[in-house]
């Protein structure tokens, strides 16, 4: 029921998500991951198992929220020519974070328990979506209009210089 609640939550905010038009993406990343990290922090209140599939369902209708317009986003800014290694950097870096994160959860869990590490991930989320919040480059990136974009792709760039100038 746990992991079931968490996809549930998943596909239902994919779905709320695609019939939203969100116009600055990071903003939206930033806010996303606050509620996620928000309700993972209130999963140590009352460790009861209906109120952890309760936020538990709240986290997964959050992160679409998170993720879609933020992964859109980079796929309309980044040039054709360079989508794949982009998008290649990031699932690295995401999955080789991923057992380093989980090893130090591990210890950190044997030391100050479940409930207080609920907290701890919580809180670390909410403050990493805060220092999204005050970048403001970041917050205020704006989605550019697909149109606008098969435009100035429309002649194909012959030079590494006229690619730069299109992702700019």
């Amino acid at each position: 029921w746990f992991e079931f609640s968490f996809t549930a939550g998943m596909v239902a905010g994919s779905i709320l998500v695609g019939k939203l038009k969100i116009h600055r993406p990071g903003f939206a990343f930033c806010w996303g991951l606050l509620i996620v990290g928000a309700t993972i922090a209130l999963m140590a209140i009352g460790p009861y198992f209906w109120n952890m599939i309760l936020w538990n369902v709240a986290a997964g209708l959050a992160l679409p929220y998170a993720s879609v317009p933020i992964n859109t986003y980079f796929q309309l800014v980044v040039p054709d020519a360079y989508r794949g290694r982009v998008n290649s950097a990031i699932m690295m870096a995401s999955m080789g974070v991923m057992p380093v994160g989980m090893m130090l959860a591990g210890i950190v869990t044997a030391k100050i328990g479940v409930a207080l590490m609920f907290i701890v991930m919580g809180l670390g989320m909410v403050g990493a979506s805060v220092i999204g919040l005050l970048d403001g480059p970041f917050r205020r990136a704006v989605m550019p209009e697909s149109g606008v974009l098969e435009s100035r792709l429309e002649a194909e760039p012959t030079s590494t210089a006229e690619l730069e100038a299109i992702a700019t």
